[in-house]
Parts: structure tokens; sequence; C-alpha cells
């Protein structure tokens, strides 16, 4: 499945985590930017959840370059943080 980004065309991304929610939707985890996004089940995003600060990458971050967001993982207790 091709995931379509609403603000760009993919090609920025470096998808590396995966995972799906009770309702089939899919969460994905890029650590180009990084960024956690939220995509239905036709592929097409439906939202994105905030990353914190510190996992950008330095010098505004403290991650590494082609390192944050390696994986991804939700809970049943908040599937949607």
């Amino acid at each position: 499945m091709a995931f379509l980004y609403p603000d760009d065309d993919g090609t920025t991304s470096d998808n590396e985590g995966l995972a799906v929610l009770p309702n089939g939707d899919f969460v994905v985890s890029s650590e180009t930017e990084p960024s956690i996004r939220i995509f239905g089940r036709d592929g097409v995003q439906k939202s994105s959840r905030p990353v914190p600060a510190r996992f950008a990458v330095t010098p505004a971050g403290e991650a590494t370059t082609n390192a944050p967001l390696e994986g991804l993982t939700i809970t049943p207790a908040d599937p949607e943080g």
C-alpha cells in the first residue's frame, strides 16, 4: 500500500515504524522529519501526532541523522496518544 501525504509527495519521508490501530487505521513513523502520521485503510493521511522537539536531528534536537523513530509501538490503554 502507498501512503498518501497531503502536504508533500512523500519523497522526504523515511518510514520506519508501522502499527495498526484497533479501527484498522495505520500509524506510521518517519525518521527524516521526524513524524508520526495516522493513515486510513485507503492510504490517505487522516492526522498526525506531535513529536517531542528533542527527537529532531541535531542541532535542532538531540537525535543523530538517520536514527530517530526507528520503531513504533501502540498501547491498548491510549492507542491514539
